[in-house]
């Protein structure tokens, strides 16, 4: 994605000429980053998160804190999760405008990301746990 935003300003600023198909995969390349880092970071505990009930409650109270934020989330992504199929199976027929493929790949990561994510907050849910793999850089 930075190699493709890259070689388009190059051709655009020293070439006088442009890579019409730039500006909408790298769009596309950055919704489907996005999307597949979000369960990564969410499975090491990397993802952004308010803790303070965690440091202040004991051991018990914290994880009953864990439980509830993950079955508020668990509740809007699983909305998200299917909003994400209607859109992604509503646009499927369309392409997009400069690349010869599916609009429905702009699409697609949201319900892969989201539903990889639904599954992890199953785990956090069900340990109280914060994180579904332990870092090597923590354990050591």
């Amino acid at each position: 994605m930075t190699v493709l935003v890259i070689a388009e300003v190059f051709a655009r600023y020293l070439l006088n000429s442009s890579m019409g198909f730039s500006n909408e995969l790298s769009r596309v390349l950055f919704v489907w980053t996005i999307f597949l880092g979000m369960p990564l970071a969410l499975s090491r505990g990397r993802h952004v998160g308010i803790t303070i009930l965690d440091r202040i409650l004991p051991p018990p109270g914290a994880r009953g804190a864990v439980r509830m934020s993950t079955v508020a989330s668990l509740v809007a992504l699983t909305v998200v999760f299917y909003k994400s199929i209607e859109l992604a199976v509503g646009n499927w027929d369309q392409t997009l405008n400069t690349i010869p493929v599916t609009a429905g790949v702009y699409y697609l990561p949201i319900p892969i990301g989201v539903g990889l994510t639904i599954i992890f907050l199953m785990y956090m849910t069900l340990s109280g746990s914060r994180q579904f793999i332990e870092d090597e850089e923590e354990s050591e």
